[in-house]
């Protein structure tokens, strides 16, 4: 059993070292009053990750819903902060620290204002873009180097602030671009923990036996060539370069309606939980 709420205190004077260890963490705000909402895509690929590979979230750690497994060869942490989304970095940064797990190994997903909505962004780091989940990350965790998944919701309508917009649900016409943006984000995932950033960002996925596929890339000479959805990835300069994005057609199928159903937590402590978080003071 992870460690409970209860136990939050001590996770930085006991730990499990383990530096191979991948944490992939989503962003997101906790309970069902949220699960549908722009701000939660970080939850929901997390999620539908949980559902590819068998992993649940059902076990708390650092004020965190977290479940253990693997992702092809490689150890994985399912993460989801269960506090608000400002102060999500506070259970990063434990399960970090409890783990010894370095910034490079640390995948965040979340929600990105500008980009437009079903687009999916690579970074391998970088600064906060004014999202407050990342700015806490940024702060719990000590560096900025960490790489992320962003999944476009776009801009607000004039008139509508930001608050209200992000804690808004998806309406069917975003939410089918959303469906599908989780799956392309999960499959950039896949290829961050297997590759590494480096080729992840140069467009290179892996395959269902986690091998290497090479990216369809077009050049600038080229004629025919259609690609029609990429992600615009940042290298490690700050410099952004166009990278494909993977196609998830078989996995789409098998989750079609995944992204909109929360992982089962089983155990009643986590409702607890989960329901103390959702009814203090709600912040972005």
């Amino acid at each position: 059993m992870g460690l409970g709420l209860s136990r939050a205190k001590k996770d930085d004077a006991s730990s499990q070292q383990e530096p191979d260890l991948f944490l992939l963490v989503g962003l997101g705000n906790p309970g069902p009053r949220y699960a549908n909402t722009r701000h939660n895509v970080g939850f929901m690929t997390v999620d539908t990750l949980g559902q590819q590979t068998g992993i649940l979230t059902d076990r708390l750690q650092a004020n965190c819903q977290v479940g253990r497994g693997r992702l092809f060869d490689q150890k994985i942490l399912l993460v989801k902060p269960i506090t608000f989304m400002n102060v999500s970095g506070e259970g990063i940064g434990k399960l970090s620290r409890y783990y010894g797990v370095p910034p490079e190994r640390i995948v965040v997903i979340y929600d990105d204002l500008d980009s437009p909505s079903g687009t999916v962004r690579l970074r391998a780091k970088g600064g906060a873009g004014g999202h407050n989940g990342i700015r806490s990350t940024i702060q719990h965790l000590g560096t900025q180097e960490f790489p992320r998944v962003k999944i476009g919701i776009g801009r607000p309508p004039e008139g509508l602030p930001v608050a209200t917009y992000v804690l808004q649900d998806f309406s069917k016409l975003e939410r089918e671009k959303i469906d599908e943006a989780v799956l392309e984000a999960i499959e950039a995932v896949k290829a961050l923990v297997v590759l590494g950033s480096e080729k992840a960002l140069s467009g290179l996925r892996v395959d269902k036996e986690g091998k290497r596929v090479p990216p369809k890339v077009i050049h600038q000479n080229g004629k025919g060539i259609k690609q029609p959805k990429k992600a615009t990835a940042a290298v490690a300069g700050g410099a952004e370069t166009e990278a494909p994005i993977g196609t998830a057609a078989a996995e789409k199928k098998q989750a079609a309606a995944a992204p909109a159903a929360a992982a089962k937590a089983p155990q009643s402590a986590m409702a607890a939980a989960i329901a103390a978080a959702t009814a203090a003071k709600f912040d972005t």
